[in-house]
């Protein structure tokens, strides 16, 4: 009898196995990477924005609530997320009726008000979805089962920090993302040119911008040749732009110069949000060195954003998942870079061994 079930199992599993690899044969490598380049950004927008909705964020969605918080304060310097909020506001004032519309902490919500961030982190997210993807998949746009599950930890994490609505926080993860690829691009100087733009729009956006140089650092640090000069240049083109803006900002903007909103020293359950924030990057730590087996880059990528950590454990929230995403995004880049950068490494050494075919047998003649 059992000999009869196990007879019955291998075949069920053989017909599996070739079921598989048929569907395999079917669709291309690049199917996975297209499907979740359509189908994340909508179910992920209208399950944290629609069929939910934030009980964090209070009295922002009505037109003066959201002045009041965003002209005032550290607030006023992230003028590319407030200000394309505002354009996409008008717009849909232009087109529709307003009106009321409830919100769990903001009696006051407006309808197209609350509109307007959804279309706002829609887009925004759909394109660092897409910018992700091409991050870790290859040239045919095929996922390791590797970069695959990081995929979808990165985009967990992601979601969960949607708790927190806000005009500029899918826009900052977008150009942090556009900053790191800008440096995989083949044409240099067209790189460095996007990298720039793109510090300059980070930098009116919000101050994780400076988390590019870090991550391109650190990534330098460990590279080697050419490509070591080139990331340790472009990390210091993100530094020197996202640097003057930062300054300007607080030079030319009226008001009086804030680096943060208030010392919180970590917020409402600190130690324990400390704690679960050291869980989730461990977690991502342990699927980087799977890509580069290095504990090394996690360490410098560490070293050198100790601004950024600081500032947050000083005058952040630590609750919140949104500031735990940038980092998460640079360690990523860092180890994919590392992953790749051995990669042409070990093929530079076997293209420059002689090759290793059978010894000449036949004598020599004399």
């Amino acid at each position: 009898m059992t000999d009869k079930m196990q007879a019955l199992y291998d075949k069920w599993r053989n017909l599996g196995i070739s079921a598989d690899r048929r569907a395999r044969k079917r669709l291309p490598q690049s199917a996975l990477f297209w499907a979740l380049v359509i189908a994340i950004p909508p179910s992920t927008i209208v399950t944290t924005h629609l069929w939910l909705r934030s009980a964090y964020s209070g009295d922002l969605f009505h037109l003066q609530g959201f002045l009041n918080q965003y002209d005032y304060g550290i607030y006023r310097y992230r003028l590319l997320g407030r200000d394309a909020l505002l354009f996409i506001y008008r717009h849909l004032l232009g087109a529709f009726h307003d009106r009321p519309y409830m919100m769990p902490r903001d009696p006051n919500a407006t309808q197209l008000f609350y509109a307007s961030y959804v279309l706002m982190d829609a887009l925004c997210f759909s394109l660092s979805n897409f910018l992700l993807l091409l991050l870790l998949s290859d040239r045919k746009r095929h996922l390791s089962d590797q970069n695959l599950a990081t995929y979808l930890y990165l985009t967990l994490i992601q979601t969960l920090a949607m708790a927190v609505v806000t005009p500029y926080d899918q826009l900052a993860y977008l150009l942090i993302l556009t900053s790191l690829l800008a440096v995989t691009l083949p044409g240099r100087w067209v790189g460095y040119a996007i990298l720039g733009l793109a510090a300059l729009a980070g930098g009116l956006t919000r101050e994780t911008q400076f988390l590019v140089t870090p991550a391109l650092f650190s990534a330098a640090l460990f590279s080697t040749g050419r490509r070591s000069r080139h990331l340790w240049a472009a990390g210091l083109i993100n530094l020197a732009v996202f640097g003057l803006v930062y300054i300007a900002l607080r030079v030319f903007l009226p008001g009086s110069d804030a680096v943060a909103g208030g010392n919180t020293y970590g917020g409402k359950w600190a130690f324990e949000s400390l704690f679960a924030l050291a869980l989730l990057f461990y977690v991502s730590t342990s699927l980087a060195v799977r890509m580069h087996a290095d504990i090394r880059p996690t360490v410098a990528l560490l070293i050198f954003s100790s601004p950024y950590i600081v500032a947050i454990l000083i005058s952040g929230v630590l609750r919140e998942l949104r500031l735990l995403v940038p980092i998460l995004l640079a360690q990523t880049f860092v180890y994919v870079e590392l992953q790749l950068d051995s990669g042409r490494e070990a093929r530079s050494t076997a293209a420059s061994e002689p090759p290793q075919g059978p010894q000449n047998l036949v004598p020599e003649a004399r």
